[in-house]
């Protein structure tokens, strides 16, 4: 338990503190250098919040932005189950499996997004594969359409979604099962941003990514709060193609393979949209919220920034194309499968707000890229996939393993001090001391002290106090154990 201090021990306290700071400048000597991975010095590890031994299969995992503090986990089988006060509800919210066509492979329910007035309105969109068409209606592709449709919430309770409700606002032809995206985020604008898939096969058989005729292989911009003529929504006026021969209007961006996810920072509205390759490079793309749309990124002239179609010798054809912030290849380091995050606007972790955060489903490593920069560092490498990333009305950061024993949802959080390691940089420095010092003082978890307090009791007295501290300065300069500092 926390015991009093009296003046006298603060003061003291607080010269230690300065004592130590001096150390601590100086301290490259003593300090072994700081891992170059996450692993095992991480300072954040998943902490399993939902577990799913029936819930196979989860792609999304987000918040209705309605106050009411509930998860909704997307299964790719067609429900959509809701968490509330870490629970999860036994009777889905939504079960769409009479709207599938199948669910097999990368087809099913594959995104959902509520309205930005969901708490007023009751409106939420779903992206799923659905009814196969004639032949006549899609020149022999008889693949279940890339389908897009609003549902409302049940009238009398909010936990349930209105079946009935369902308006099919559009359906895509498609001639293969994968690259199907799937991705529905709203924007600032209140606009729904839909991306899609290239078709499928391998390598873009069709060309569809630069084919602007067409809506596979690219983000779409649409205003679901009103309709055009033969259309169930309206295209925004300010979408970077209207009124272009030849162009769907819809098409805010193309150039994509198979986008996933994308997703906006909620504090500065910028658009992040994580890009799956073929065989060599993973990429993210950025969108400044100030930008106007109508971005090429390449596929399929260039994946990630390599020549692509053609193999060689592409410069003249990719001239103009807009290239990945960042990507990755497939290998050891990487992975093989990149999978899109969010901007962490959490309050749990101050030093992490403003980092966009994304992973790889192969590799499982989760990496992070800081305000202002691209150049990415790795938070973790988890033992489980990486099959999507969440949000919750907070700000605070999931990950969702869709398969396995490891089946559930996970909470981003931070690594339990052990054995006095309190910057969980997996070293044991004079820093771990001053950061139990400031803890211990009441200062807020930041650079380069991101943990909380736990754990650090290292002199097992019962409190984790500037002794602690002294413990960890004992070990560093190799003194042996003492009744006060027991080595682990």
């Amino acid at each position: 338990m926390n015991r009093p201090h009296g003046p006298s021990r603060l003061v003291r306290l607080l010269a230690f503190a300065a004592l130590l700071a001096a150390i601590v400048a100086g301290s490259e000597a003593i300090a072994p250098p700081r891992a170059a991975v996450a692993q095992p010095g991480s300072a954040y590890t998943l902490e399993r919040v939902v577990v799913a031994p029936q819930l196979d299969g989860i792609l999304g995992v987000v918040h209705a932005g309605d106050g009411s503090g509930r998860l909704f986990l997307v299964r790719q089988l067609g429900q959509v189950y809701i968490v509330q006060n870490g629970a999860r509800l036994a009777t889905p919210f939504l079960d769409a499996t009479d709207f599938l066509g199948t669910a097999a492979g990368e087809q099913g329910l594959l995104g959902i997004a509520f309205h930005p007035a969901y708490a007023s309105n009751g409106r939420f969109f779903i992206a799923y594969s659905g009814r196969r068409p004639s032949e006549a209606e899609c020149n022999g592709d008889i693949q279940p359409m890339n389908t897009f449709a609003e549902v409302r919430v049940s009238a009398t309770n909010p936990n349930l979604a209105d079946p009935s409700t369902r308006r099919v606002i559009l359906e895509i032809c498609d001639f293969a099962s994968n690259h199907n995206g799937g991705g529905l985020a709203f924007g600032p604008d209140r606009f729904l941003y839909i991306g899609t898939g290239d078709g499928g096969g391998s390598y873009d058989p069709r060309a569809n990514g630069q084919d602007r005729s067409v809506l596979l292989g690219k983000i779409l911009r649409i205003d679901v709060d009103g309709t055009d003529p033969g259309l169930q929504y309206r295209i925004p006026s300010s979408n970077p193609f209207v009124g272009q021969a030849g162009i769907r209007a819809e098409i805010w961006a193309y150039g994509l393979r198979n986008p996933w996810r994308l997703t906006f920072d909620r504090a500065t509205g910028d658009l992040w949209i994580a890009d799956v390759g073929q065989d060599r490079r993973e990429e993210i793309n950025f969108q400044p919220a100030s930008d106007a749309g109508g971005r090429n990124y390449g596929w399929d002239v260039l994946e990630g920034t390599l020549c692509h179609e053609p193999p060689n010798g592409c410069a003249s054809l990719a001239f103009g194309m807009t290239a990945p912030v960042v990507e990755y290849a497939h290998d050891a380091a990487g992975g093989c499968s990149i999978t899109g995050g969010y901007v962490y606007r959490g309050a749990a972790y101050g030093v992490l707000r403003g980092r966009y955060f994304y992973g790889d489903f192969c590799s499982g490593r989760i990496w992070s890229l800081p305000p202002g920069s691209f150049t990415p560092k790795e938070e973790l490498v988890a033992t489980v996939g990486v099959t999507t990333f969440g949000e919750d009305e907070a700000g605070e950061l999931y990950v969702a393993d869709s398969g396995g024993a490891d089946a559930g949802v996970y909470r981003l959080a931070a690594r339990p001090m052990v054995g006095g390691d309190a910057n969980g940089d997996g070293a044991l420095t004079s820093v771990d001391a001053l950061c139990i010092l400031r803890q211990t003082g009441g200062f807020a978890a930041s650079a380069p002290c991101p943990l909380p307090l736990a754990f650090g009791d290292i002199s097992r007295n019962g409190v984790v106090d500037a002794t602690d501290a002294l413990c960890v300065l004992r070990r560093i300069g190799g003194f042996a154990s003492t009744p006060n500092c027991p080595n682990p």
